[in-house]
């Protein structure tokens, strides 16, 4: 081989991996296009539906979750709820709201135990009238 004249190195599968996804990081930061593919594409793989069905949903409910009717407090993107039986989408919630009913397992036994708990406990502070001195609230198992 002359001198000076070099064989081109070919890049590996990691490297071209890592610049793959460094082009896929800028995309992401300077492109509200590429952003909006990436969430269509999301949505429509992980609950069937569209970026505009999800947009649809958000303005027919106010922006607001269906559960506490308030803006999502981290300010991010309202969550799409969906049976995780069938995979119907049943409307938009909050993070909060997301995360209670996923904790409890969409069950609605339980959901119901949880009211139970909270109103006998909210009817136990009434009847005891709670002084708040140096009394303690005793707890009762029902």
């Amino acid at each position: 081989m002359p001198t000076g004249v070099y064989k081109r190195k070919r890049m590996s599968k990691k490297a071209k991996r890592a610049k793959a996804a460094a082009h896929g990081r800028w995309l992401y930061a300077n492109s509200k296009e590429h952003r909006e593919k990436q969430r269509d594409l999301k949505l429509r793989k992980a609950y069937g539906i569209t970026l505009q069905d999800y947009n649809d949903l958000n303005e027919f409910g106010n922006k607001v979750c269906c559960i506490c009717e308030k803006p999502c407090p981290s300010g991010r993107q309202l969550a799409v709820d969906h049976d995780h039986s069938n995979g119907v989408v049943r409307g938009l919630l909050c993070i909060k709201c997301n995360k209670g009913l996923g904790n409890f397992n969409d069950n609605i036994e339980l959901l119901k135990a949880a009211i139970q708990y909270l109103e006998h406990y909210k009817e136990a502070l009434l009847e005891n009238d709670y002084a708040a001195d140096s009394q303690q609230v005793e707890t009762r198992v029902f």
